[in-house]
């Protein structure tokens, strides 16, 4: 089999990068807010709110479902393996589809939570229904995992 990574690897490794600096950045007010008595411990404690703003960040992207998508396809089987990025440890988070080439193969893109989480239906000719989340995916990475799930439907 080919692999064929969707270039979903890159993305997620700058999110973590982001989530450790913004860790690392609670971090630090913490130690200044607990180890200063005066002017600085003052403007931390007045200013809570702005400084939980970075916190939105993980808990927007957790809401929508960040997954890294890999995929394998040869001429008979299209192979996705999904893995969510924040339960990445645990088995029951990695998601994997194989799609045979099958005469009736149908592909629908949908969207939610107002455009930020994107999936796609794929529904075979045993009306096997499989959800992958493909948000973490840029237009032109989703149309050609599209373009590739098509390829599969014989004529």
């Amino acid at each position: 089999m080919r692999k064929k990574n969707l270039s979903s690897k890159v993305k997620i490794l700058f999110l973590m990068f982001l989530y450790y600096q913004i860790l690392a950045f609670y971090v630090l007010s913490i130690i200044i807010l607990i180890n200063t008595n005066g002017m600085i411990s003052t403007n931390i404690k007045n200013n809570i709110l702005i400084l939980l703003l970075p916190a939105l960040i993980p808990t927007i992207l957790s809401i929508i479902g960040i997954n890294q998508i890999t995929t394998f396809f040869n001429e008979d089987l299209l192979k996705i393996k999904s893995t969510n990025v924040f339960l990445w440890f645990s088995k029951d988070k990695t998601k994997t589809v194989q799609v045979r080439k099958l005469p009736t193969i149908s592909v629908i893109e949908k969207s939610s939570f107002l455009g930020l989480k994107k999936s796609i239906l794929i529904t075979t000719k045993a009306k096997n229904k499989h959800r992958i989340n493909v948000s973490i995916l840029s237009k032109d990475e989703r149309k050609k995992l599209i373009d590739n799930i098509k390829k599969m439907k014989v004529d």
